[in-house]
């Protein structure tokens, strides 16, 4: 999953998300303005992936909500419950969390730099250079 490396509402996200993640599916990759990595993730056809979480299972693309309610649904055993929010219009769904993205900053400011989860879960995040060629290998 990739995400807004200098967001700190989602870099509690991400904490929550590993906290959730027990049987550890996901790594999670910061992404940065300058990366290298948000240009890859352009030309991959996705229009400004800073705002946006982006998330890839098997090998598809996801993007804000649905990559939301794709990460709620395979976090519980439950979790099927949450695909019942596919029956909300996609534009909708995507309207609000664009509303939430935009204003991300000024609801819980801004980070100078990621911040990393502890140690037991540091294995969990992917350096940009290592999913850059990582994305270039699955995706070309």
């Amino acid at each position: 999953m990739f995400f807004d490396g200098n967001c700190a509402f989602c870099n509690r996200w991400v904490k929550l998300l590993i906290q959730w993640d027990v049987k550890a599916l996901y790594k999670f990759c910061s992404l940065t303005k300058d990366s290298e990595l948000i240009k890859e993730l352009e030309m991959q056809g996705l229009k400004n992936p800073l705002d946006s979480i982006i998330l890839i299972r098997n090998g598809i693309f996801y993007h804000k909500s649905n990559a939301i309610i794709q990460m709620l649904a395979d976090l519980w055993t439950i979790g099927f419950i949450f695909k019942v929010f596919y029956l909300i219009p996609r534009s909708l769904r995507d309207g609000i969390y664009d509303l939430v993205a935009n204003n991300r900053y000024r609801m819980n400011g801004k980070n100078k730099a990621c911040t990393m989860p502890d140690f037991d879960n540091s294995h969990r995040i992917i350096e940009n250079k290592e999913a850059l060629h990582f994305l270039l290998r699955r995706f070309s």
